[in-house]
């Protein structure tokens, strides 16, 4: 005899709460043309994040693929002082990762993960403030990111990169970079 099963592959879909602490990086350039025409690099900073992921399972290739999407709440602040100026910006905003995931699995529990994904950012009332009196608003672009993790049950840790953003893009004679390094922790 010979049995076959039809059963429809259905995609899973798990949640998880992912807290972590960020290592990010700021660098502001001007042009001889305008008035912040001082490039800071501000020291890099550490700031925290939390995050609520919802991942589905795609059914095909022996579950190792998954759609991602994390908003995730991150919060910053850099200062620079030099004898003539002091630059401060307080930056917190809701990321909107949307990515694929690729499982390498080790055994029944454990696996280890890569993804990547694209960034959209909705930040909260920032404003880099240039002191005395030059205040600009903080309107960020998309950015990129990358990770590598393993996951153990209902446990996750990963490592992320996320490339360079630009925290200023609507000035024309101004442009930012920050960049950020994430440790994320994550329970199913």
């Amino acid at each position: 005899y010979v049995y076959y099963n039809n059963k429809t592959k259905k995609s899973r879909f798990n949640l998880y709460i992912r807290p972590g602490l960020s290592v990010d990086f700021l660098n502001v350039e001007g042009t001889d043309q305008s008035t912040y025409s001082k490039n800071v690099s501000f020291d890099s900073q550490v700031g925290f994040r939390l995050g609520l992921e919802a991942e589905v399972i795609l059914p095909f290739n022996k579950n190792k693929w998954a759609l991602t999407v994390e908003p995730t709440y991150q919060q910053c602040n850099f200062l620079q002082e030099s004898s003539s100026k002091t630059i401060i910006l307080k930056y917190s905003s809701i990321e909107l990762p949307v990515g694929l995931r690729y499982y390498i699995f080790l055994n029944k529990n454990s696996r280890l993960f890569i993804n990547g994904s694209l960034t959209i950012d909705f930040n909260f009332k920032a404003i880099i403030n240039y002191d005395p009196g030059i205040d600009l608003e903080v309107h960020s672009g998309p950015s990129y990111s990358g990770g590598i993790g393993y996951s153990y049950k209902r446990f996750s840790s990963e490592i992320r990169y996320s490339a360079g953003r630009d925290l200023i893009q609507s000035y024309l004679y101004i442009k930012s970079t920050y960049r950020s390094i994430n440790a994320i922790l994550g329970y199913k």
